[in-house]
C-alpha cells in the first residue's frame, strides 16, 4: 500500500494484475488515492458504500473483467429490494469514481459504470417550517437542554453541524453577531471533528435576534454552573453547545421530545435548518 501511494503522489499510474477484485480494488482505492482527495466525512460514506453495497454484490469480481452488464445487475438487484433511487444513485457513484481512478492507472481497460442505466430522481420540493410548526418544535424543547440550539438553527438558518461547532469566540453577543467557521461533524469511528466550511460563501457572520441573543446568554450561563459542578470532568473545549461535561453535543437526531411535534407537523429533527 505504502508503495502504491508513493506512486500516485508522483503521478505514475498503479499496475494491477487481472486477478486483483473489485474488493482489493476498491480497498486500495480508499487507502491510496479517495483518503487523499476528500473531506473525513466522504471518505466514510465512500467506505460504507464500498462495504454495504458494493463488495456484497461484486466483490469477488476481477476488476479488470467486471462487465456493464454485472455492474447494471447490481444496481438493479438493490432497487428490487427496495432501495431508494438516491441510494442506487449514490453507490453507483461512487463506483463510477473508483473506476475512473483505475482507468487512469492502467488496472481496467474501460469505466464500465459509464455504461449502465440509472433509475430516475424526482426532485422534491422542499419547504421551510411554517411559524406554526416552529412553534410546536420550540414548545417540544421547552424544557429540555437542546431548547436554545433548536432556537438558534430556527432564527438563523444555521445548519445542525454548524451550530453544533459553533464555539463562544465566534459568538458576540454584545454586537448581536455569530461567525460560522466550521462545522461539527462525526466521523465513523473518530468521534465528532471541526471540519472547515467546503466555500468560502458558507463562511459568513449572521446577526442574531434579539430573542436568539437572550437565549445563548442563558446558555452561557447554565453552562458555566455545569462547569463549576462537573470540575475537574469538564473537557474544556469552548463549544457553545455542550453535554454536561463539556464534550460535543450529539445534537437533535433521535432526541425524544422532537418524537411528537415533528409528526404534526409534517417534518423530522433533519427538516430544523
Amino acid at each position: 500500500m505504502t508503495k502504491a501511494l508513493s506512486e500516485v503522489q508522483a503521478g505514475l499510474p498503479v499496475r494491477s494484475d487481472d486477478r486483483e477484485t473489485v474488493a482489493a480494488y476498491l480497498h486500495r482505492w480508499l487507502a491510496a488515492s479517495a483518503a487523499q482527495r476528500v473531506r473525513p466525512r466522504t471518505l466514510s460514506g465512500y467506505r460504507l458504500i464500498a462495504d454495504k453495497h458494493l463488495i456484497p454484490a461484486i466483490g469477488r469480481v476481477p476488476v479488470a473483467k467486471l462487465t456493464p452488464a454485472q455492474v447494471q445487475a447490481m444496481l438493479n438487484a438493490q432497487a428490487a429490494t427496495g432501495a431508494k433511487p438516491q441510494t442506487v444513485r449514490n453507490v453507483h457513484a461512487v463506483l463510477r469514481r473508483a473506476l475512473t481512478e483505475a482507468l487512469r492507472w492502467g488496472a481496467v481497460s474501460r469505466n464500465v459504470a459509464t455504461l449502465v442505466n440509472l433509475p430516475r430522481v424526482d426532485r422534491q420540493e422542499v419547504t421551510g417550517l411554517s411559524p406554526a410548526d416552529a412553534r410546536a418544535v420550540m414548545a417540544a424543547v421547552a424544557r429540555d437542554r437542546i431548547a436554545p440550539l433548536v432556537l438558534l438553527t430556527l432564527s438563523t438558518g444555521l445548519r445542525q453541524g454548524e451550530a453544533l461547532g459553533l464555539r463562544w469566540q465566534d459568538v458576540d453577543l454584545d454586537a448581536g453577531t455569530l461567525r460560522v467557521r466550521y462545522s461539527l461533524q462525526r466521523m465513523a469511528g473518530r468521534g465528532a471533528e471541526l471540519v472547515e466550511p467546503k466555500t468560502t460563501r458558507s463562511r459568513r457572520t449572521l446577526a442574531l435576534p434579539t430573542v436568539t441573543a437572550t437565549s445563548l446568554r442563558e446558555q452561557r450561563k447554565a453552562q458555566l454552573a455545569e462547569r463549576l459542578w462537573a470540575g475537574s470532568r469538564w473537557q474544556d473545549a469552548a463549544y457553545v453547545f455542550t453535554t454536561s461535561n463539556g464534550n460535543a453535543n450529539d445534537g437533535l437526531r433521535g432526541h425524544p421530545p422532537l418524537s411528537g411535534p415533528p409528526r404534526c407537523c409534517g417534518t423530522t429533527p433533519h427538516a430544523v435548518p
